[in-house]
């Protein structure tokens, strides 16, 4: 059956040659130049016979005659079934990812071009973000008994960061795909910030507290997805490291204008408590993807959901240090110049363990996805994340005998998808 392109189709010189010699019956074969996400199909060129007038080759039935593309794409109607943008699989060989036709130039190694040799990629980059359960803050601020009242806090919230995904058949016709993943989210942020208080007015030295708390995340996997024909439900096993770091810092901060000559030193003390706890997990995982639920020829659904089970080897750290620091002024013959001498010392403590727990992870992500071509898309979607067994810095702040917890993450990603 013709499509709406066949007047276009019609207009063009034939995909295959006019010979005057007669054509035998032979058992080559020749590879349909349309492919699924996993294998090519292969049909046999027509035979024919001696008495044939003219030695005209024809092409099957099933042979795709009906992806030529046109020459630009103003006359695509999108309630035509037209394969010629049928993405991920389908579509004409000249589909390049920029414009309907194709570039009469390009002829390169991949899954997009007329050579059909080398890996196929599937790559995915996404900008996301990721929103971090709150923190008990109030519990922090009652754990800090200082005499002033916050002046200024920020819980948890949104944070950015980002996800790339490469998946290929590496090598070809093995029977599998290898696939990269790393997403991660650099900084939640949450503080208590107390008012700056008059320590000794007689050298206007001044003091504030504050309490910050911040949070990171990064991941890094490996799976392996056996090819499963054209089923588009991909099961998946691989091993995966995870990365949560969490540190709270309470530090006092001193300051104050140098000294004047024949005037007793400045002394200022800075306080700082750190308790600081990097969950490093290292296990195996075994998901599923879901690569397609077509919606229309350009919009679908996309999405993995996975689960692991992790050895997570904690490092902790709690430190408490004071560092004091004197001003002296120097005395000079000149009243406009102040020379200001400085020494300082810090004196502290440091306690590091390293406790292990048995942990546990769950992922699941949902996208809805636009094609722009056969290779490329763009998408958007929504993702959760849960893991159980982690240990966190207010815990060790509080003091708490609450030593592993679970925690939720969930937030929106955008990026784009390309398939070669």
């Amino acid at each position: 059956m013709l499509y709406a392109c066949a007047e276009t189709q019609a207009a063009e010189p034939p995909a295959y040659p006019v010979t005057s010699a007669t054509v035998f019956q032979t058992g080559y074969e020749l590879p349909v130049l349309s492919m699924s996400d996993d294998t090519s199909s292969v049909q046999p060129i027509a035979t024919h016979s001696a008495a044939s007038p003219e030695s005209v080759l024809t092409l099957p039935e099933a042979y795709p005659q009906d992806e030529q593309l046109p020459a630009d794409c103003s006359g695509m109607d999108d309630g035509v079934p037209y394969r010629g943008v049928t993405p991920y699989g389908g579509g004409h060989i000249d589909d390049w990812p920029w414009g309907c036709g194709g570039s009469p130039y390009r002829t390169g190694p991949g899954w997009c071009d007329d050579w059909l040799v080398g890996p196929v990629w599937d790559i995915a980059v996404d900008g996301m973000t990721l929103y971090r359960e709150d923190a008990d803050l109030a519990a922090i601020e009652a754990a800090a008994a200082n005499p002033d009242p916050a002046q200024y806090t920020n819980q948890f919230d949104y944070a950015g960061g980002g996800r790339v995904f490469a998946t290929g058949k590496i090598p070809r016709g093995v029977g599998y795909r290898l696939q990269f993943g790393y997403e991660g989210v650099q900084d939640w942020n949450a503080a208590i910030v107390y008012p700056e208080v008059v320590v000794d007015p007689m050298t206007d030295l001044n003091q504030r507290r504050s309490i910050h708390y911040n949070s990171s995340f990064n991941s890094a996997e490996f799976n392996v997805l056996p090819l499963r024909g054209p089923s588009v439900w991909q099961p998946y096993v691989g091993v995966r490291y995870v990365r949560f770091a969490d540190e709270i810092r309470d530090k006092t901060d001193q300051f104050a204008p140098p000294p004047l000559p024949d005037l007793p030193p400045v002394i200022t003390m800075d306080d700082r408590s750190v308790f600081d706890i990097k969950n490093n997990l290292i296990g195996f995982q075994t998901g599923m993807r879901v690569d397609l639920w077509q919606l229309s020829r350009r919009l679908s659904l996309e999405g993995f959901v996975n689960a692991g089970v992790y050895y997570n080897a904690v490092q902790r750290s709690d430190s408490m240090s004071t560092t004091t620091t004197i001003y002296t002024a120097d005395d000079t013959t000149t009243p406009d110049v102040i020379e200001t001498n400085t020494s300082s010392f810090t004196t502290g403590t440091s306690v590091r363990t390293s406790p292990a727990e048995v942990a546990y992870l769950a992922e699941a992500s949902l996208s809805g996805v636009c094609r722009v071509n056969r290779c490329l898309a763009v998408r958007a979607g929504y993702q959760v994340l849960w893991i159980d067994g982690l240990h966190l810095a207010s815990d060790a702040y509080l003091n708490s005998n609450i030593s592993e917890r679970s925690m939720w993450f969930d937030g929106w990603h955008v990026g784009a998808e390309y398939r070669r």
